[in-house]
């Protein structure tokens, strides 16, 4: 009795005789994990290549069969990773094409890849609104705070845009770095500088100013109301009458004198008791940095 051995085939080779998968992904968010060789069924060795994407970055993993793309902040469309697999004796190459679309429940902030903004001021005091840092988006839920703040500057807030309060003299030149930090709802913090450069105002009045007193009496009778306000004495201030304080405003008087408010300003009449002879009204001015100046009007109060 005879036998005769049937002749086995070889199994095909699924490298040679198959292409690679041309594999397209869906990808809502800014990360995903891409396997090239699961995707292609092949579980032997093999050297694996990744091509640098146009529109995001990746990150090969230690296991040699994926990588995890990443997505450029705020982009959306279609981007494409080319992939190789290599034997010793062939190589094959194909693609991963990517359709970002951004996801509407995520917010991630854009940061402009220059992190310091110039802005040039006038010196002097005044306050100031100033917009955050140029070509910067930032989300609804991320959290501001200021990391440093010049002396110079005061009353500093955050909140759709930088406040603040310059008090510089008019003779000095600097330059500032205003810095915040933006946290996102991942609380990654990123710090943002903005650089002010002050230049002297030729409209900012000194430091110091001069309320002159008005020599020439005022007569005034027993019976007589003399009205005076803000804008009565305010001729008499040299230098710095566009840089005054609006909101303040005091007057004093010698005993023979009596102030009584009335209306936007004052009513100045004589007591009925010792009121006759001379007297003085005092008048006091601010300016916006607070300096006060006082200056006074003769009043002779007769019979």
């Amino acid at each position: 009795m005879s036998c005769n051995r049937v002749k086995e085939s070889p199994e095909p080779d699924f490298f040679i005789q198959n292409e690679l998968e041309l594999i397209k992904l869906a990808v809502t968010g800014d990360s995903v994990e891409i396997n090239v060789m699961a995707a292609n069924g092949i579980n032997y060795p093999v050297t694996v290549e990744f091509s640098k994407p146009a529109h995001g970055k990746i990150y090969p993993k230690k296991d040699g069969r994926s990588f995890i793309y990443k997505a450029e902040l705020g982009f959306s469309g279609k981007d494409t990773v080319q992939y190789k697999l290599c034997r010793p004796d062939i190589c094959k190459e194909s693609q991963v094409i990517l359709d970002i679309r951004i996801n509407q429940n995520v917010c991630s902030p854009v940061y402009n890849p220059i992190d310091t903004q110039n802005i040039v001021l006038s010196s002097g005091p005044k306050n100031i609104v100033l917009p955050f840092l140029s070509g910067d988006v930032y989300c609804p839920d991320d959290v501001r705070q200021l990391v440093a703040v010049p002396s110079g500057l005061s009353n500093v807030t955050l909140s759709d845009s930088i406040r603040l309060r310059i008090t510089f003299s008019r003779n000095q030149k600097r330059n500032l770095f205003l810095a915040y930090s933006n946290k996102d709802s991942k609380s990654q913090s990123k710090t943002r500088f903005i650089k002010l450069s002050l230049v002297p105002d030729s409209n900012y009045c000194d430091d110091f100013f001069n309320v002159e007193n008005r020599e020439d009496p005022v007569h005034l009778n027993e019976d007589d109301t003399l009205k005076v306000n803000y804008f009565t004495f305010k001729s008499s201030v040299n230098f710095c009458d566009g840089d005054l304080d609006p909101n303040y405003f005091e007057l004093s008087a010698t005993p023979n004198l009596k102030i009584i408010p009335s209306g936007n300003g004052y009513k100045v009449i004589s007591k009925k008791t010792s009121s006759i002879g001379p007297g003085y009204l005092s008048y006091r001015y601010r300016n916006i940095r607070g300096i006060t100046d006082s200056g006074y009007l003769r009043i002779y109060v007769h019979q």
